[in-house]
């Protein structure tokens, strides 16, 4: 949001309509080689490391340590205030760190004339964020230079208030910093709580009302099983394999009615296949749906409807094709263990297995056991690199099963808190829009004078630039009279 300041309006008396550059300069970082780059030593800031107030340490590279003299002319303190220049435009940052660091190319450093401006116009710059994304140029990466940001339009108020502008806005953004942090808080909880729904749900609790009312009505889920078990042999013959019975001498005691069993027990395991090499127009870019892992854990809906890659006929036969309302479960990496029910028929990669011969009240109840489990079977051991639930291990995964009618109860109940739950997150979602709305309705007024009453008796903003134009020359003196006195040492150096 670009928020719009006395760009045809008057300013309040004793203002100044004045450009970045008259009271910052911003300089540019050095281009360190990537080749330069250790794990330890002095940290180079850059772009991906700026972060609102803090630095942002994920993924920090390091340089030699004596790069620390060698390029002092880039070194960042603490307290100094950053700015993306690429990539990250616009995104500003306060280097909090105690031990200096270097600043990396396209990360650009403010070097106030006079520190007295510098929180005024670090909060003036959050204004300027999407502008300065508007007038970036450049065609593999976006930037903007030094002298783009210093040309930026910037009212000036008397010093004095500048320093109110300041106050009010930091005792107005620490309420809502507050408030949002409350908010997020809730937020976290809210994940506590659906995993304290899906917990409750499969120990019975959610239901012992339903089965209370129902005692003496329902059909139990020993009768269930075996029933789903006959019919399993009827449909494979001969490939049909019984799994041993349930130990349940370690397992949590079920209610009334309910029994534990596997998921090999009451369903036809399957993995999916990945035709070879990957990309092969052969096998690639037909008109069959390719159900892939990242299609899969894209979004945490019960559904998949709809995927972005297709497969040829040649790459169908290299694969597993499954048919419209199959239940998957991703099976190794970082993203195994998340269920999934398609409403499309395709491929599946080898990233996947299919459950077969589920009815649709099985599925939907399996989908909230196997998303309460995700976490766990992320963590067993196999001793590989990387985890992976083979179609043996995915069989042997036990859970307690209840009655097909309670299947529905538990569903609908899990659902309704979920419902509850999501409703309360979209709230939240607004309310953090709505705060963010607020801060730039602040700074908007900051800076068209109507946050902060004005005082007649303070030093006009011109006189506070004519101070700063002084200082700006004696920097530049003193910069061109280091460069002579440089250049004569080292031409005297080398004469013979």
């Amino acid at each position: 949001m670009i928020v719009e300041i006395n760009a045809h309006s008057e300013l309040p008396n004793g203002w100044v309509q004045a450009n970045l550059g008259d009271v910052v300069k911003i300089r540019n970082g050095f281009a360190f080689k990537s080749t330069d780059y250790l794990e330890d030593g002095v940290l180079l800031i850059r772009q991906t490391n700026l972060r609102y107030k803090t630095i942002n340490l994920e993924g920090a590279v390091y340089l030699p340590k004596d790069y620390a003299h060698k390029y002092k002319d880039f070194i960042v303190a603490n307290g100094d205030i950053l700015v993306g220049m690429s990539g990250s435009i616009g995104s500003l940052c306060v280097y909090d760190l105690d031990t200096p660091a270097l600043q990396n190319q396209r990360t650009g450093l403010m070097i106030f004339y006079n520190p007295e401006v510098k929180s005024y116009v670090r909060y003036f710059f959050e204004t300027l964020k999407e502008y300065l994304i508007n007038m970036a140029k450049g065609v593999a990466v976006q930037n903007v230079s030094a002298l783009e940001i210093e040309s930026c339009s910037m009212p000036l108020p008397p010093l004095p208030e500048q320093h109110r502008i300041v106050s009010k806005i930091e005792e107005l953004f620490t309420k809502l910093d507050a408030g949002v942090d409350a908010l997020k808080k809730v937020k976290d909880e809210l994940k506590h709580y659906r995993q304290s729904v899906l917990k409750h749900a499969f120990e019975g609790k959610l239901t012992a009302g339903w089965r209370e009312a129902n005692k003496g009505q329902i059909e139990p889920a020993s009768v269930l099983l075996e029933r789903m078990k006959e019919e399993r042999k009827k449909a494979l013959g001969g490939k049909y394999k019984e799994l041993p019975t349930v130990d349940i001498s370690d397992l949590p005691e079920l209610p009334e009615g309910w029994a534990w069993t596997r998921i090999g027990d009451i369903s036809e395991i399957i993995r999916g296949a990945s035709p070879r090499p990957a990309g092969d127009p052969k096998y690639f870019g037909g008109d069959i749906p390719w159900i892939t892992v990242g299609e899969i854990t894209k979004d945490s809906k019960m559904h998949l409807a709809s995927v972005s890659n297709f497969v040829t006929k040649a790459g169908m036969e290299k694969s597993r094709y499954i048919e419209s309302g199959t239940f998957l479960l991703t099976n190794s990496g970082a993203t195994l263990g998340v269920p999934k029910i398609t409403l499309i028929s395709g491929c599946i990669n080898d990233g996947s297995v299919a459950m077969l011969g589920l009815d649709e009240t099985l599925k939907k109840y399996l989908y909230y056991f196997l998303t309460s489990k995700t976490a766990s079977l992320r963590r067993i051991n196999q001793g590989a690199a990387q985890p992976n639930l083979n179609t043996t291990i995915v069989s042997k995964i036990e859970f307690p099963l209840p009655p097909t009618d309670e299947q529905t109860v538990v569903v609908k109940e899990i659902e309704q808190h979920f419902s509850l739950g999501d409703k309360i997150e979209i709230d939240i979602e607004n309310s953090i829009k709505q705060s963010q709305r607020l801060r730039q309705s602040i700074l908007k007024k900051a800076f068209e004078g109507k946050l902060v009453p004005q005082d007649p008796t303070d030093e006009p903003a011109e006189k506070l630039l004519e101070r700063i134009k002084v200082e700006q020359e004696k920097r530049a003196n003193e910069s061109k009279w280091t460069k002579k006195i440089t250049k004569k040492g080292r031409k005297k150096k080398g004469a013979v």
